[in-house]
C-alpha cells in the first residue's frame, strides 16, 4: 500500500469531459492531490485505474483516465507526479494487459487493424473510440515531456477514428476484421 492520498469510486467515462475539467478550475490543488492518488495506485497495481473502487472494477470501456491526466498536465496543475502518471499513460497506449481487468482490452487488434472488431468484441466502437482519443491525450503529455518518438506513434493512431466512419452514413459503425 502506497502512503498518501486515496480517491475511489470513480468510472471515467463519464467524469474525463465534466468532473475533472471543473476541478482544474473550482480546485486545482485538490485535483493535484486526487491525480497523485491514482499515481499512487499505479505505484500499487501497476495500471491506472479505469474505475477505482478502491481496487480496480473494470467497469468502463477505454482508458479515460488519460484524458484527465492530459486536461491537467495541459493546464498546469501541479501536486502530482508527471513522471510517474506518464510512465502508466504510455503503459496503456503501448502495452497489453495479461489481465483483462486492466490496460485496454484488446490492445493486440487495436494495434493490429486499428480498431477492435465487432465480431470479437463487445463495446467495439465505444473502445475503439476511447482508445484513439486517449492515444492523442497521451500524445500531448508526450510532446509536452520531449517524448517525440512517442508522440508521433501516438498521434498517428490517434486518427484511427476514422477506420470506423461510414462515409455513406456519416456515422461510426463496428467493423469486422
Amino acid at each position: 500500500i502506497e502512503k498518501g492520498p486515496m480517491y475511489c469510486d470513480n468510472g471515467f467515462w463519464d467524469t474525463f469531459r465534466t468532473s475533472y475539467p471543473l476541478f482544474s478550475l473550482l480546485f486545482p490543488s485538490r485535483l493535484g492531490e486526487i491525480l497523485q492518488s491514482y499515481v499512487n495506485a499505479y505505484q500499487e497495481g501497476g495500471w491506472l485505474p479505469k474505475w477505482c473502487s478502491p481496487g480496480e472494477r473494470s467497469a468502463m470501456p477505454g482508458t479515460l483516465i488519460d484524458a484527465v491526466f492530459a486536461d491537467a498536465y495541459a493546464k498546469g496543475i501541479e501536486g502530482f507526479d508527471v513522471e510517474l502518471a506518464y510512465e502508466g499513460l504510455r503503459k496503456h497506449a503501448l502495452k497489453a494487459s495479461k489481465d483483462p481487468r486492466f490496460g485496454r482490452k484488446g490492445f493486440e487488434a487495436y494495434e493490429k487493424y486499428g480498431y477492435l472488431p465487432g465480431e470479437f468484441y463487445h463495446e467495439s466502437v465505444s473502445s475503439t473510440l476511447d482508445y484513439a482519443y486517449g492515444d492523442f491525450c497521451v500524445a500531448q503529455v508526450a510532446k509536452g515531456l520531449g517524448r517525440r518518438e512517442d508522440y508521433e506513434l501516438l498521434i498517428g493512431r490517434a486518427g484511427n477514428y476514422t477506420r470506423l466512419l461510414d462515409p455513406k452514413l456519416g456515422f461510426m459503425r463496428a467493423r469486422k476484421a
